[in-house]
């Protein structure tokens, strides 16, 4: 059986879509940007955005320490401003930050510059951006320990689960800034 084969119509199409840069082409730092979709949709243990930090490439949630370094080497700033406690210096952070008031933050482990600050790394907050209505949310955080699973050891040893039941109630409203303007 001789089968014929005949040459068909070739078109190919190269879509090239924009997307992040695989190589930071600007300055020399290495960081790593936790996105707002990130901050809303990861479950976070009690509503902190910082225990996300634990997703960076280098940091170790034991030690609470990123790339080996000491936790006092970390600078935390919230649009700019220092927000944590520089007398301690052990990661403490006196503005704790919730879901709700961070829009994202940039963790940069490496080459940060001047403009930051002291610390070999930098941990960047940003509020969230304002609009031009009125809107606010209200949240409880339940964490109750008989939706938890129990430990191996535990089991192994027939110890039962321990007693937990955190509540955390809160809300937020937020919109316009109003400058008030007294005469012409």
């Amino acid at each position: 059986l001789n089968a014929v084969l005949e040459v068909g119509n070739i078109s190919e199409t190269v879509e090239v879509v924009a997307g992040a840069d695989v190589v930071n082409a600007t300055n020399a730092e290495l960081s790593n940007t936790v996105t707002p979709r990130q901050v809303k949709e990861l479950p976070i243990n009690g509503r902190n955005p910082l225990n996300l930090l634990n997703l960076i490439a280098g940091a170790n949630p034991t030690s609470s320490s990123i790339n080996g370094q000491r936790t006092s080497s970390v600078n935390y700033t919230r649009d700019g401003l220092n927000v944590q406690d520089n007398f301690i210096r052990n990661g403490f952070v006196s503005d704790q930050p919730t879901v709700d008031d961070t829009g994202e933050f940039t963790v940069i482990t490496q080459n940060a510059g001047a403009e930051y600050g002291t610390g070999s790394t930098q941990v960047v907050l940003v509020t969230p951006r304002g609009g031009s209505d009125f809107h606010g949310n209200v949240f409880e955080f339940n964490r109750n320990s008989k939706f938890t699973a129990n430990t191996f050891l535990n089991n192994w040893n027939g110890v039962p689960r321990a007693f937990l039941n955190r509540n955390q109630f809160g809300g937020t409203i937020n919109g316009p800034s109003v400058i008030p303007h007294f005469g012409e």
